[in-house]
Formats: C-alpha cells, sequence, structure tokens
C-alpha cells in the first residue's frame, strides 16, 4: 500500500484459488487507496477536442423519492454528477468505472465530485443507492501516500504507518530549502528516495505560510509605525506556530527582521534605519474614504480584497469594463490566512453594494471556467498567487456559494467554461448565507 504507483492490494483467503471464467471471486477482494465508482452514462456530450463528457447514474432506484433522475430503458435512475473531458469512448446505456474525491447526500440524492473515468468495466449492473448512502457518511477524500504536518515546530513527513520525521528545513538566499531529515529511522529510510518530491511539495507550503506570514506584519504595520522590540512581540503573540516553523531555534531577531526588509516592499512594509520604525506604504495599499460605498473604477482585469466594517471580506474585480463583487464570509481575524493560506471553505455570495473599510491585496487577474454555479479566477497578488473558487454546492439540503484557494495555477480546461462571466445573469445570483 505504501508504494506510491499502486492502486491498492488484493487480499485473498490464503486457501483459495483462481476461478476461470468468473469475474469476481467472492474470497478475493481489493482494497483501493481511493474511491471508485461504477456508474451508468445517461447522457453523452462529445466535446469540441474530441473529448466526452458524461452524466453518470447509480440505481435502478424504486418508490424513493430521489431527484433528479432519468429514465433508461423503462427503469428510473438517480443522476449523481459528471465525468468531464474524457478520452475514453462509451455510449449511453453502457457503464463506467470513475475515481471520485468525494460522495455527498443532498436534499433529495446523492453526489460524486471530481469524478475521472478509469476504464469500462466488465460489469453489467451500476452501483446501487446504498453504495452511495454508505460512502457518503465517512465524506472524506481519498488519502495520499504520505501527509506534510504543519507542526508546532517544523514541518514533519509521514505515511502514517512507519511513524513520523522530522524534516531538516531552513531559509537562505533562495527561501526554503530541504536538506534532510533528523531522525534515521524506518520513515526517514522510506521517504529519502523520494526526498525531491518532497522539497517540490514543502515548497509550496512554505510559500503559503511566507504569505500568510507576511499579510500578518503588513496588518499590524498598517495600524500604525512600530519599532522591532515591539512588532517582535506582536508577532510572537499572534503568530507563533508561524515563527516556529519559519525561524530557526537560533537567532530568531536577526533572521526575522532581514526575512521582514526582504519582503515587506511589496506587501507595504518599509523600514525607516533612521527613525528605526516599521511604517506602512500608502501608495502600495491605499484605504479609501469611509463613504466610498461603491464598487469603483479599477483597471481591467484586476482584483481587489477590502475588509469590510461587518468583519467579512469583499472580493472586487474588473473585467470587460464591469466590476463584480464577492462577499465572503469571516468569523475572526485569522479566516483570511485560512482562506488564503490553507484552502479552507468559508460562505459567499454576490454583493452589488461592497463596504471597502481596508484594503488587504490586489493584483492581477484571469478569469478561469465562468458558467452558472462555478466562478473560477487566477490570482497573481501580494497575499497569494493561484486559483480562486466560488462555486454553488449542497449543505444541509440548501443551495450555498462557497469560496476557497487551490494549489494549482493552471486554469479548467476550456470545454468547462460556458462564458457565464457576468454574475448579474448566473441562475444562482440570489442565494446568500446571511440566513445561516
Amino acid at each position: 500500500m505504501q508504494n506510491p504507483t499502486s492502486e491498492g492490494v488484493m487480499i485473498k483467503d490464503a486457501k483459495s484459488s483462481y476461478i476461470v471464467g468468473k469475474k469476481k471471486n467472492p474470497k478475493w477482494v481489493k482494497w483501493k487507496k481511493f474511491v471508485d465508482l461504477d456508474l451508468l452514462v445517461l447522457e453523452v456530450r462529445k466535446n469540441k477536442n474530441g473529448t466526452f463528457t458524461y452524466t453518470l447514474g447509480a440505481g435502478p432506484i424504486g418508490d424513493e423519492e430521489y431527484k433528479p433522475v432519468k429514465e433508461h430503458d423503462k427503469r428510473e435512475y438517480l443522476v449523481v454528477g459528471k465525468a468531464l473531458n474524457t478520452k475514453i469512448k462509451s455510449e449511453v446505456g453502457k457503464i463506467i468505472r470513475v475515481k471520485v474525491d468525494e460522495v455527498k447526500k443532498t436534499k433529495n440524492g446523492f453526489s460524486v465530485y471530481s469524478a475521472k473515468v478509469i476504464e469500462k468495466p466488465e460489469v453489467t449492473l451500476p452501483e446501487k443507492i446504498i453504495t452511495l448512502e454508505f460512502l457518503s457518511k465517512d465524506n472524506k477524500k481519498s488519502a495520499s501516500d504520505y501527509s506534510i504536518e504543519a507542526l508546532k515546530k517544523s514541518y514533519t513527513l509521514t505515511d502514517n504507518v512507519h511513524g513520523i520525521v522530522e524534516l531538516n528545513a531552513g531559509i537562505d538566499t533562495d527561501g526554503f530549502v530541504l536538506s534532510g531529515f533528523y531522525q534515521d529511522n524506518l520513515m526517514a529510510k522510506n521517504a529519502i528516495i523520494d526526498i525531491d518530491l518532497w522539497k517540490h511539495e514543502l515548497a509550496k507550503i512554505y510559500k503559503k505560510d511566507s504569505g500568510e506570514f507576511m499579510t500578518i506584519v503588513s496588518n499590524i504595520v498598517n495600524e500604525g509605525s512600530i519599532g522591532k522590540r515591539d512588532l517582535l512581540e506582536r508577532l510572537q503573540k499572534e503568530a507563533p506556530k508561524l515563527m516556529k516553523r519559519i525561524f530557526s531555534e537560533g537567532n530568531i531577531e536577526k533572521s526575522l527582521f532581514k526575512y521582514i526588509n526582504e519582503r515587506g516592499p511589496a506587501f507595504g512594509v518599509i523600514y525607516d534605519s533612521d527613525k528605526k520604525m516599521y511604517y506602512h506604504d500608502n501608495k502600495t495599499l491605499v484605504k479609501l474614504p469611509p463613504e466610498e460605498d461603491t464598487i469603483g473604477k479599477m483597471e481591467d482585469n484586476t482584483y481587489e480584497i477590502w475588509k469590510r466594517e461587518d468583519g467579512d471580506i469583499n472580493f472586487i474585480y474588473q473585467y470587460k469594463d464591469r466590476a463584480f463583487s464577492w462577499k465572503i464570509e469571516q468569523d475572526n481575524t485569522e479566516d483570511i490566512y485560512e482562506l488564503f493560506g490553507k484552502a479552507t471553505k468559508f460562505l459567499a455570495e454576490i454583493d452589488n453594494k461592497p463596504d471597502k473599510s481596508k484594503k488587504l491585496d490586489g493584483g492581477k487577474l484571469k478569469l478561469g471556467a465562468q458558467r452558472d454555479g462555478y466562478h473560477e479566477y487566477l490570482l497573481e497578488g501580494k497575499m497569494y498567487k493561484g486559483k480562486f473558487h466560488i462555486r454553488v454546492v449542497p449543505i444541509m439540503g440548501e443551495d450555498k456559494w462557497i469560496a476557497w484557494t487551490g494549489y494549482e495555477t493552471k486554469p479548467t480546461d476550456k470545454d468547462s467554461d460556458e462564458g457565464m462571466w457576468n454574475l448579474d445573469q448566473d441562475k444562482y445570483k440570489s442565494i446568500t448565507f446571511s440566513d445561516n
């Protein structure tokens, strides 16, 4: 199971034997690392690039009140989602095997997420509804072989079998460097084979930590000029975990202020060596007057992130001479870092009257896939660089917008883009999070 290229293992009764001509042996069971489902093709759409998109079904259903349903061969099947842009060709009424990230229970049925076609299996019936019921209870995404944990004092690596190894990492002129492992245990011996892979993965985590940390610094300095000693005390109080992960246990002050001085200008943080104070560069992040309650004019294909008086944030962007705004729910001051630093999901809604209280970030914007209920943006700013998604999902029986960031920087395939960039025309535009 620990081999990164394996799909899983075959568990067999030690006394059983292979039966010729049998597609399934009841004493041979596959234990896979991911969830795969055999689903019925209910609709087929051929895309412009030669790939196929399939509408998928499970069942057939009996007297249960499931929705949406689609009839095939005089039987009704529950529509559970789509498999997009696959090169594997199939037909309506055939069964395909798909790998899925999640199975979720909706108000009237079940949905599968991120379905990817694996193969056309040698089976004659699709999954039953009870299978989706079972999988939806855990509601867990498939686990990778190893996981990198950002703990209080360091970054660690584990495969959840051979223990934990602490990564020997630090900062130099090139940024984050992974040079090895502190422990000489079995986990280290397994992981050393893929050390280049962990360097790449760890660099992505460090980049998010770095952006989160400098945003905290920027917000502190934005409150007023501050000396080194006071800034250090504030950071030790407000970002202790980040401090311990990013900086070594040695001369932390020297490393800290060198780090801030190098990265500060991009976040509007400037050090005045004469006054020995850090101050905020208002030319970098401009605070508009309180009476400004409209979206305002921005450069085409740019975005801004503003903190509102009520504690939520507004994500505002300009596209084709039109300005649009999303309001994103925030419960506390750390949520902005959770959203743009750790890809945590937050409720959102379309907002035509944003509140520009304090500007947090801004930069360049490109539109990714745009369709009813899903809007993708590629951002390049000081606080964050990567994908920003806002989509409709069922939550406790109600459709809600959620916003989150992603690690990928490439847009979704063009075939998933339906050109619905005008939020005023999105059929889900009236959904709000205020009621909950």
